[in-house]
């Protein structure tokens, strides 16, 4: 249900599947639980979620922490001093800086287009997944 919500602020509306009806005795429960198609494809975007979008999410948020460090670099130069970058030695030239700054922004604009692309690709696999069987 959370991700039909979710799926329903960007646009797509995906129907919710049949309720999972349980049998008289709490053997058969057990057996209709572990024969219901939903309730495995539910179990399979759920995993496939967790094992792809873990690593993908953790990049992009640590891409867009350094692009935005990148982007205030200058101004943290300018104010302390300090070299906050370095290659192989530190960076002491606010060209540079300002070069990297420009490098930040590019990077989070960049950065925001996968978030796009990765957003169309979760809702796309939440309607495969999701979306009742009789389509």
């Amino acid at each position: 249900a959370l991700y039909r919500l979710l799926a329903r602020l960007v646009g797509v509306t995906i129907d919710p599947p049949a309720p999972f009806a349980r049998q008289a005795s709490w053997p058969q429960t057990v057996a209709a639980a572990l024969t219901d198609g939903v309730g495995w494809r539910s179990l399979g975007f759920l995993l496939l979620q967790s094992i792809v979008m873990t690593p993908l999410g953790y990049g992009v948020v640590l891409g867009v922490v350094i692009s935005a460090v990148l982007v205030v670099s200058p101004v943290i130069w300018a104010i302390t001093g300090e070299a906050i970058v370095s290659f192989d030695e530190p960076v002491d030239s606010l060209g540079i800086y300002l070069l990297l700054s420009a490098g930040g922004l590019l990077a989070l604009y960049l950065l925001a287009w996968v978030m796009i692309g990765i957003g169309r690709a979760h809702v796309w696999l939440a309607e495969a997944l999701l979306a009742p069987n009789d389509r």
